[in-house]
């Protein structure tokens, strides 16, 4: 069996844990929203982890080719102040293969909030990209996003260090726009 299909096979098993923690990470959460509105209903105070999702699209180039990309994420809060955020992608590349895979980083977080009604919050920080073709890679994420009740909008930047991977590769700066809520089943 040659390296790179090796290497295939372990991505695919890598991207395969990591939908599925994605995906159970999702369903937990949509559990956990709904015990909390119900406890919040009578009065108790607030507990962790919380659970949100968001969806998210955006645009890059790499490699001389322009690409934009879809994502699904769900981002389970320890605290106020850190999240961890795993997140199932779609790149649509232009005249080539498209890649899919998931996103998981860790995410600091600095909130400013008018009660209920609305807040900025910033975040940035590591991650890792595993994707089913490719080599998967570190990133740097950092953004700011505007809230309006349950209802947020924001965008950031993602850079890919590809040259930690490999050497002859250069590096991705991809630019994102972020729309995500709290909701429950």
């Amino acid at each position: 069996m040659s390296m790179n299909l090796k290497m295939k096979e372990l991505n695919l098993k890598l991207l395969r844990w990591a939908l599925v923690l994605a995906f159970s990470s999702g369903l937990w959460s949509q559990l956990a929203l709904a015990q909390q509105r119900e406890g919040g209903a009578r009065g108790s105070t607030m507990h962790w982890p919380q659970f949100t999702y968001d969806l998210g699209v955006s645009a890059g180039s790499a490699g001389g080719r322009s690409y934009t990309e879809a994502h699904l994420g769900i981002n389970t809060f320890f605290d106020h102040w850190m999240a961890w955020r795993n997140a199932g992608f779609a790149r649509f590349i232009s005249d080539a293969d498209n890649i899919f895979g998931v996103d998981s980083s860790l995410r600091g977080i600095y909130s400013a909030q008018a009660g209920n009604i609305g807040g900025v919050t910033f975040f940035g920080g590591p991650g890792y990209r595993f994707v089913n073709r490719g080599k998967s890679v570190p990133f740097a994420e950092a953004g700011l996003v505007l809230r309006l009740a349950s209802l947020a909008v924001g965008g950031g930047v993602k850079v890919f260090m590809n040259r930690l991977v490999d050497k002859d590769l250069g590096s991705d700066t991809q630019y994102f726009l972020i729309l995500s809520g709290a909701g429950s089943l």
